[in-house]
């Protein structure tokens, strides 16, 4: 399962091979469409989110519940 258009998610995942680690994303969006790093979030990882668009950010929170959004 890929997330994004180009599977860099799943390459990160493969070729990383750590069961746990952390990322930063800018511009996350809403945290679900063309992320790269929700496969991560689902694969025990955790991270900072930064999405500076004000009417998006409230949708990356909900979204995302255990990382640290930063708008």
């Amino acid at each position: 399962m890929s997330y994004t258009a180009d599977h860099i998610d799943s390459y990160m995942l493969r070729y990383i091979g750590k069961p746990r680690g952390f990322y930063i994303e800018a511009g996350a969006f809403n945290g679900c469409g063309q992320s790269n790093t929700l496969l991560l979030s689902e694969n025990g990882w955790t991270g900072i989110l930064c999405e500076p668009n004000p009417f998006i950010f409230p949708q990356l929170v909900t979204n995302r519940p255990n990382d640290i959004c930063l708008p």
